[in-house]
């Protein structure tokens, strides 16, 4: 029954084009959505702060931007391209998925599971430089599932692809785990190749990798006069310790770091006490104080501290020694990010938004002086029943994914090549997650990129163990 079901395109060539025809029609639907938008607040793009260079953002969005400026230079249609180009991508990966399971429903299951998550076609309105990396990690995923680990081409277009995510997103390099598993993987092969070959796989890599990272680096300089970017210790982690308790006495800035505590004591003082036990309400709870010492005091904390230091440099040292001296307090909110990456945390269903934020109403006469906490909106809260049991089943089956892929290498044997995807999309997703927890607020569309992901990885998952359950039972049937 699932074979028939999984096959039936073996029957009808023209259910190949599925992904392909419902990618267009998905694009003339968002098309018109945009023309005439329904009354949401939520689906009015914010891209203000997206059109401009800022030195803090990667050099990727700019140059896609200056790229679209050739032929419109007002960018009057960039919803339009940045919509366009993510169907494009989707239906690119719907189509590439199709190939690796020989099944045109697995391909249009991505491409419907993809647009029907709420918070994903939210964050394609909300902030326009999200889609252009949405659009860019389909393609490389498409690109893995139809790879050839004995083609030049697909090692030097892996490494500028890897360098372009880079350039939109830092938190991309979690990515080079990628061709890591790939050339791990060859080097435990049966029939073991000579050195040769892996190391030319690995001068294509790393080529194609450095032509984009030094095309980005040109631009950046003609546009800033310099090819540095903030550091992820400066502007990035700093940002974690805005509600944390530190003794300004044992830091090298005590002034700043005074001004900090004393403006933020009350705001610590009531997360401490009602939201640290859940980790849920911690997560929410913290979202509104992430960028209090990144961006709101940032100035004001530089000019306190008498030093010399450029911003980013001043964050850098600042975040090294907050590191140091809250480092148990630190690995409890890289774990609570992490988690809230793997559940979703902005997204939660409607009886947990209320109670959240009755919580936050009893609360708020405790912090006079603080700004507004993060209050849970309505957006998506309904489709949390189903997303949420989805996540925790995708979880489970990444870890097992894991596990099984790992035995082979500990055995010195190569993973078969019908796990091998599974394996790599698995730790892709992990390796992402960790380094956005390490350094980051596990915010929702830092995880909606890896959406298509799980899906892809929960399916073809969920696929296999059926296939492999019937397979095993039908023996025994036959022997009744």
């Amino acid at each position: 029954m699932v074979s028939y079901l999984w096959d039936l395109d073996r029957r009808a060539a023209r259910y190949h084009l599925y992904p392909l025809v419902l990618g267009l029609l998905g694009l003339c639907v968002f098309s018109f959505w945009y023309a005439v938008p329904p009354n949401i607040p939520s689906l009015v793009p914010d891209s203000s702060s997206y059109l401009n260079f800022q030195a803090f953002r990667g050099a990727g969005y700019p140059l896609f931007l200056d790229a679209i400026r050739l032929f419109d230079r007002e960018l009057i249609g960039i919803q339009y391209y940045q919509l366009g180009l993510l169907i494009s991508s989707l239906c690119f990966l719907g189509y590439s998925v199709r190939c690796f399971t020989d099944s045109a429903i697995a391909g249009v299951l991505i491409v419907i599971g993809a647009g029907l998550h709420p918070l994903y076609i939210r964050y394609c309105f909300t902030v326009l430089s999200e889609p252009l990396f949405f659009s860019s990690l389909n393609v490389f995923v498409a690109f893995q599932l139809r790879r050839n680990l004995n083609s030049k081409f697909y090692w030097a277009a892996t490494g500028a692809l890897l360098a372009w995510l880079v350039l939109i997103k830092g938190a991309a390099w979690a990515l080079l785990c990628v061709p890591a598993v790939m050339l791990l993987n060859q080097i435990f092969q049966k029939n073991k190749p000579t050195s040769k070959p892996i190391f030319r796989n690995v001068v294509f890599l790393l080529t194609g990798f450095a032509i984009v990272t030094s095309s980005g680096m040109i631009y950046r300089y003609a546009n800033h006069g310099t090819t540095a970017t903030e550091s992820f210790m400066g502007n990035q982690l700093v940002g974690k310790f805005s509600l944390m308790s530190v003794d300004p006495q044992k830091t090298s800035y005590p002034v700043p770091i005074k001004y900090w505590q004393q403006e933020l004591a009350d705001t610590i003082e009531v997360k401490n006490k009602y939201f640290s036990d859940n980790w849920d309400y911690q997560f929410l709870f913290s979202l509104n104080y992430y960028d209090y010492l990144r961006f709101r005091q940032a100035d004001k904390m530089l000019e306190l501290s008498g030093s010399n230091l450029s911003r980013p440099d001043f964050q850098s040292r600042l975040a090294s020694e907050l590191l140091m001296l809250a480092t148990r307090e630190y690995l409890k909110d890289v774990a609570v990010n992490f988690y809230a990456l793997w559940t979703q945390g902005e997204l939660q269903t409607p009886a947990f938004a209320a109670q959240y934020n009755d919580q936050l109403n009893i609360t708020s006469e405790l912090m006079p002086n603080s700004q507004s906490p993060y209050y849970l909106g309505e957006s998506g809260q309904t489709a949390a029943y189903i997303i949420k049991p989805f996540l925790y089943f995708s979880f489970l089956l990444n870890i097992a994914y894991i596990f099984y892929g790992v035995r082979y290498w500990l055995r010195a044997k190569e993973i078969p090549s019908h796990i091998t995807p599974l394996f790599v999309i698995a730790v892709a997703i992990q390796s992402y997650y960790l380094l956005v927890a390490l350094l980051q607020a596990g915010l929702v569309r830092y995880m909606m990129p890896i959406w298509p992901l799980l899906l892809l990885s929960t399916l073809i998952g969920a696929t296999t163990l059926i296939e492999k359950f019937f397979a095993s039972a039908a023996p025994e049937q036959k022997a009744t």
